[in-house]
C-alpha cells in the first residue's frame, strides 16, 4: 500500500461522567465514575489499535480532555 493510499481511521469518544457536585452549569470535571470511564478508553485503544499513535482532539471543556488524559499520557502524545 502506498503513502497515497494510507487507512485512516476515526475514531469518536464521548466524554466520560461528569462531576455534577456544583451543578450542570459549570464546567465540571470527571466524576469518580467518569475517571473509570476514561481508563476504559486507554484499554480499549491497546486492544483495538496496538502500536499506533493516534492524533487526538478535544473539546476545552475539563470533562473531555480529562477523558483523553490518560490515553495521552500512555501513548506519550
Amino acid at each position: 500500500m502506498s503513502v497515497a493510499q494510507t487507512k485512516k481511521r476515526l475514531v469518536l469518544v464521548r466524554h466520560g461522567h461528569r462531576d455534577k457536585s456544583k451543578g450542570r452549569e459549570f464546567d465540571n470535571g470527571l466524576s469518580h465514575k467518569g475517571k473509570k470511564h476514561a481508563s476504559r478508553v486507554v484499554k480499549f485503544f491497546q486492544n483495538r489499535f496496538d502500536g499506533l499513535r493516534p492524533h487526538l482532539i478535544s473539546s476545552p471543556k475539563v470533562r473531555c480532555t480529562e477523558t483523553l488524559e490518560p490515553l495521552a499520557e500512555q501513548l506519550e502524545c
